[in-house]
């Protein structure tokens, strides 16, 4: 917690005792009282920032994001990620983007750049199937994609991934390294590291579409050399607190390691920038003249 004389540490449950209902583990409180001792905290300090939100098993991730869309609004916005049985959920980015939706019905925002805390995901040639496993595309939305993210990946790494990792817990720049996003076309991945939290990626090189699908919801891509690769890699992981930037304009990577000159393709640069990645912001501004050039096709006009 960030008060007026300097940061200092305390537990939820010692805060829940001004609630009345201390004694319990933060697992034995309930999603609605943690968002209440954070918006308490909140009125009398002058800020107050949880990282994690450890909840009980039984509470699902949608009851989490209702009710915290509602702190949210309200203005407690310090919960970046939720914990039950043992895996950690990306939250803030969902429900930022949820209030936007409702507040911002047509035109795409104008990326110039990215920032954030960063993780480290190394290794080449990690694909789309891994990335987001095959079975969870049977869904009709991508709502609840983040829940799923590197999910075989994880199982197998038994909570030694860095996606389960405390120390990257909000991070919101993943770092990695070769063709990453290779294999299927599918849709899913992207939206899957958007759910879960990431707005922006930095790797040695990313597969095509991987990289146009992303453009195509708002995040970004850049690329680096290998040996600054390895810098950024070795100083996130020695300092994983600190800021990460992409400057799309400019094309650099910002850290603790210096800065780096890296490449975004001009035309997704083009897109960002001008806030015309979204296509469907672009065919709305377009309605007028889609209308009056429909107008002029006899097979569209009732010949």
């Amino acid at each position: 917690i960030q008060t007026a004389d300097g940061p200092r540490v305390e537990r939820v449950e010692d805060y829940a005792y001004t609630r009345g209902i201390s004694g319990r583990t933060s697992n034995e409180i309930t999603v609605r009282e943690h968002l209440a001792v954070l918006a308490l905290a909140q009125h009398y300090i002058d800020s107050a920032v949880s990282k994690t939100c450890n909840v009980g098993d039984d509470v699902t991730y949608e009851e989490f994001k209702d009710v915290y869309l509602e702190a949210w609004k309200n203005g407690c916005k310090g919960v970046t990620t939720f914990r039950a049985a043992g895996k950690r959920y990306g939250i803030l980015n969902t429900i930022e983007q949820t209030v936007e939706e409702e507040e911002e019905t047509e035109g795409a925002t104008e990326i110039t750049a990215t920032t954030g805390r960063g993780c480290v995901m190394r290794g080449d040639d990690i694909d789309t199937d891994r990335i987001i496993p095959a079975r969870f595309m049977k869904v009709i939305t991508f709502d609840d994609m983040g829940l799923h993210c590197f999910e075989d990946d994880r199982k197998s790494a038994k909570g030694n991934h860095p996606l389960d990792d405390e120390k990257y817990a909000g991070a919101e720049i993943l770092v990695v390294g070769k063709n990453f996003g290779c294999g299927s076309s599918r849709e899913h991945a992207p939206q899957s590291l958007m759910r879960f939290g990431f707005q922006g990626f930095i790797g040695e090189s990313f597969a095509e579409i991987f990289a146009g699908n992303c453009t195509s919801l708002g995040l970004v891509c850049v690329t680096l050399p290998s040996e600054d690769i390895e810098k950024l890699r070795e100083s996130i992981e020695l300092d994983p607190e600190q800021e990460i930037r992409i400057d799309v304009a400019e094309s650099t990577v910002q850290s603790r390691a210096g800065t780096m000159q890296g490449d975004i393709p001009p035309g997704t640069k083009e897109q960002l920038i001008h806030g015309r990645w979204n296509s469907t912001s672009v065919l709305l501004e377009a309605g007028g003249d889609i209308e009056e050039t429909a107008a002029q096709i006899p097979y569209v006009n009732g010949y």
